[in-house]
Protein backbone atom coordinates (compact mmCIF):
# COMPACT_ATOMS: atom_id res chain seq x y z
CA UNK A 1 0.00 0.00 0.00
CA UNK A 2 1.47 3.36 -0.97
CA UNK A 3 0.05 7.43 0.43
CA UNK A 4 1.42 9.93 -2.00
CA UNK A 5 1.22 13.03 -0.30
CA UNK A 6 -1.57 14.70 -3.13
CA UNK A 7 -3.88 11.76 -2.55
CA UNK A 8 -6.74 11.61 0.85
CA UNK A 9 -6.32 7.76 1.86
CA UNK A 10 -4.23 4.87 0.86
CA UNK A 11 -3.95 3.76 -3.31
CA UNK A 12 -4.08 0.02 -2.70
CA UNK A 13 -2.36 -2.32 -5.55
CA UNK A 14 -5.36 -4.77 -6.02
CA UNK A 15 -8.55 -4.97 -4.39
CA UNK A 16 -8.31 -7.67 -2.31
CA UNK A 17 -5.51 -5.52 -0.59
CA UNK A 18 -8.42 -2.40 -0.16
CA UNK A 19 -10.91 -5.31 0.85
CA UNK A 20 -8.73 -6.55 3.38
CA UNK A 21 -7.24 -3.87 4.92
CA UNK A 22 -10.94 -2.11 5.03
CA UNK A 23 -13.48 -4.84 6.35
CA UNK A 24 -14.23 -7.24 9.30
CA UNK A 25 -15.67 -10.41 9.09
CA UNK A 26 -18.49 -10.50 12.09
CA UNK A 27 -21.05 -13.46 13.21
CA UNK A 28 -23.83 -14.16 10.70
CA UNK A 29 -21.60 -14.45 7.50
CA UNK A 30 -21.47 -10.77 7.12
CA UNK A 31 -18.07 -9.06 6.10
CA UNK A 32 -18.73 -5.16 7.53
CA UNK A 33 -17.33 -2.52 5.84
CA UNK A 34 -15.11 0.63 6.99
CA UNK A 35 -15.08 4.25 5.54
CA UNK A 36 -15.80 5.33 2.06
CA UNK A 37 -17.94 2.66 -0.06
CA UNK A 38 -15.44 3.33 -3.09
CA UNK A 39 -12.19 1.77 -3.66
CA UNK A 40 -9.59 3.08 -6.10
CA UNK A 41 -7.03 0.15 -7.27
CA UNK A 42 -4.92 1.49 -10.01
CA UNK A 43 -6.86 4.14 -11.09
CA UNK A 44 -9.93 1.68 -11.35
CA UNK A 45 -13.11 2.78 -8.96
CA UNK A 46 -15.02 0.25 -7.70
CA UNK A 47 -17.52 0.26 -4.70
CA UNK A 48 -16.49 -2.55 -2.27
CA UNK A 49 -19.53 -4.02 -2.89
CA UNK A 50 -19.43 -4.44 -6.71
CA UNK A 51 -15.81 -6.53 -6.06
CA UNK A 52 -16.98 -8.52 -3.15
CA UNK A 53 -20.06 -9.53 -5.70
CA UNK A 54 -17.29 -10.31 -8.38
CA UNK A 55 -15.58 -12.49 -5.89
CA UNK A 56 -18.24 -13.96 -4.46
CA UNK A 57 -20.01 -15.42 -8.07
CA UNK A 58 -16.89 -15.29 -10.30
CA UNK A 59 -18.33 -12.65 -12.40
CA UNK A 60 -18.90 -8.80 -12.90
CA UNK A 61 -22.44 -7.69 -12.17
CA UNK A 62 -25.20 -6.78 -13.81
CA UNK A 63 -26.67 -3.68 -13.02
CA UNK A 64 -26.72 -2.35 -9.33
CA UNK A 65 -25.50 -4.50 -6.43
CA UNK A 66 -28.46 -4.71 -3.83
CA UNK A 67 -28.13 -6.58 -0.55
CA UNK A 68 -29.87 -9.50 0.87
CA UNK A 69 -29.53 -8.87 4.35
CA UNK A 70 -29.76 -6.51 7.02
CA UNK A 71 -26.66 -6.10 7.92
CA UNK A 72 -25.63 -2.49 8.26
CA UNK A 73 -22.43 -2.10 6.07
CA UNK A 74 -21.99 -5.91 4.77
CA UNK A 75 -19.88 -6.31 1.63
CA UNK A 76 -20.72 -10.09 2.15
CA UNK A 77 -20.65 -11.23 -1.70
CA UNK A 78 -23.14 -13.82 -1.47
CA UNK A 79 -25.41 -11.49 0.76
CA UNK A 80 -25.43 -9.47 -2.34
CA UNK A 81 -27.56 -9.95 -5.99
CA UNK A 82 -27.55 -8.07 -9.40
CA UNK A 83 -29.82 -7.99 -12.12
CA UNK A 84 -29.47 -11.42 -13.57
CA UNK A 85 -30.07 -12.80 -10.05
CA UNK A 86 -32.95 -11.23 -9.63
CA UNK A 87 -34.47 -11.34 -12.91
CA UNK A 88 -33.62 -14.86 -12.62
CA UNK A 89 -35.68 -15.23 -8.53
CA UNK A 90 -38.55 -13.38 -10.11
CA UNK A 91 -38.93 -16.17 -12.52
CA UNK A 92 -39.02 -18.39 -10.78
CA UNK A 93 -41.37 -17.06 -8.06
CA UNK A 94 -43.50 -16.15 -10.58
CA UNK A 95 -43.12 -20.01 -12.50
CA UNK A 96 -43.91 -21.16 -8.78
CA UNK A 97 -47.30 -19.06 -8.09
CA UNK A 98 -48.91 -19.81 -11.61
CA UNK A 99 -48.29 -23.70 -11.06
CA UNK A 100 -49.87 -23.30 -7.39
CA UNK A 101 -52.75 -21.45 -9.21
CA UNK A 102 -53.62 -24.13 -11.31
Amino acid sequence: MKTPVNVAGPIYDTPEEAVKARSEKVRGGHVEWSGSPYLKVRGVRYTAKQFSFKEAHGRAPVGRVIATCDHPRCIAGAHHTDAVIRDRRDRRNTTTKAKAAA
